[in-house]
């Protein structure tokens, strides 16, 4: 238990990073001066729960490579799915993926 909450510690920070990182270096390609970066500490647990693949992967391993991608492929899109419906929710949560000016909604 303890390694796992190092480990939620560990992606939360580094996933926190990563997005800086990222929104960071869209700016530069947009030609943005101020290199705004941009995130929310609603992602730092989103991010850490990648700790649990882990755990995860010790549990399928004897599974066909091809099986295993499956099941990680449809937990992360509903994680993904789920984050992102509540982050919809949450009016001013940067990240929530509201509907673009122009498009039509689904």
């Amino acid at each position: 238990m303890k390694k796992l909450c190092k480990d939620f510690l560990k992606c939360g920070i580094l996933g926190w990073c990563l997005e800086i990182l990222v929104s960071g270096a869209e700016a530069l390609r947009r030609q943005d001066k101020t290199l705004i970066c941009h995130t929310s500490l609603w992602m730092f647990p989103i991010y850490g729960c990648a700790c649990l693949i882990g755990p995860v992967y010790r549990i399928l391993k004897h599974l066909p490579k091809t099986v295993r991608g499956l099941i990680y492929m449809t937990g992360i899109f509903s994680v993904e799915y789920a984050t992102g419906r509540f982050l919809d929710k949450k009016a001013n949560a940067p990240g929530a993926t509201r509907k673009a000016p122009g498009t039509s909604a689904m």
